[in-house]
C-alpha cells in the first residue's frame, strides 16, 4: 500500500546516509547538497545500468521512474516535518523533480504478436476468449490501459469497427479497429462477458461483474508474456 511504498523509499535514503557517514544526522542537520548528491548517486547508478546491464543486477537498478518516487517520498516527509514543527524548512525547497526520459517502446514484431495470442489460447474458455479481445483491441487501436478499462459498452460500435474513448484530460476520441478484433469482440459479447454488476458498464469486467482494476489486469498480460 502507499505507506508501506513511502516506507521503503525513506528507508533506502536512511540507509544512504549511514553508509556515507559514522555520524547519523539528526533531521535537522540533513542539507539540501545530501539531498542532491543522493539523487545524483542513483542517476549515475541509472545510467550505467543502461550502458552496462549485463554488471548490474536488477536489484540493483533505480529506474528514472523509481528515482522520482524516492523525491516524492522525501518531499512529502519533509514537508510533514515542517506542518509538525519538527524542523522550521524543508531542505527540498530548491530541489527540482527529477525528469522521467519518454521513451518510444518498440512494436511487437509478427512473432511476438503471435506468441501473445497463443498464450492467450491456453487460460480457460471465458478467460481466452476475454483476453484475446483485450490483446488484439490494445494491438489494434494502441490505446492506453486505462482507456481500454474505462471503454464503455455503449461507446464501441462493432457495426463500424470503431470505439470512443476517454483519454488524459477527460478528451474523448475515437480509435478504430478490423475485422480480425471485431470478430473476437463479439465473440467475447457473446460468449464470455458476465453480467455485469450494479452501475457497472464497462465492456471489460471481471467474471465476479465488476470492473477490471488495473493492476490485475497488468499481472495478467504479465502472466501471458
Amino acid at each position: 500500500n502507499t505507506y508501506r511504498w513511502y516506507e521503503m523509499n525513506l528507508r533506502h535514503f536512511h540507509r544512504w546516509l549511514e553508509k556515507r557517514s559514522d555520524h547519523m544526522p539528526h533531521l535537522e542537520e540533513i542539507t539540501a547538497e545530501d539531498l542532491r548528491n543522493y539523487l545524483s548517486e542513483l542517476r549515475n547508478l541509472v545510467e550505467m545500468a543502461e550502458k552496462h546491464p549485463e554488471q548490474h543486477p536488477k536489484n540493483r537498478v533505480r529506474s528514472h521512474r523509481t528515482i522520482r518516487g524516492y523525491y516524492a517520498s522525501l518531499s512529502a516527509f519533509f514537508n510533514w516535518a515542517v506542518r509538525e514543527e519538527i524542523i522550521e524548512k524543508t531542505p527540498m525547497k530548491n530541489i527540482p523533480r527529477p525528469k522521467v526520459p519518454r521513451y518510444i517502446p518498440d512494436p511487437f514484431n509478427e512473432q511476438e504478436v503471435r506468441a501473445l495470442l497463443t498464450a492467450c489460447k491456453h487460460l480457460t474458455d471465458r478467460s481466452s476468449l476475454r483476453m484475446t479481445a483485450m490483446v488484439l483491441f490494445l494491438l489494434d487501436t494502441g490505446v492506453r490501459i486505462g482507456e481500454i478499462l474505462s471503454l464503455k459498452h455503449v461507446d464501441l460500435d462493432l457495426e463500424h469497427g470503431q470505439a470512443k474513448v476517454m483519454g488524459k484530460g477527460a478528451k474523448e476520441r475515437y480509435v478504430y479497429f478490423g475485422r480480425t478484433t471485431k470478430r473476437a469482440l463479439w465473440r467475447y459479447i457473446s460468449l464470455a462477458r458476465p453480467e455485469p454488476d450494479i452501475n457497472v458498464d464497462t465492456l471489460f469486467i471481471g467474471f465476479d461483474g465488476r470492473p477490471i482494476q488495473k493492476r490485475h489486469f497488468e499481472h495478467l498480460i504479465t502472466r501471458l508474456g
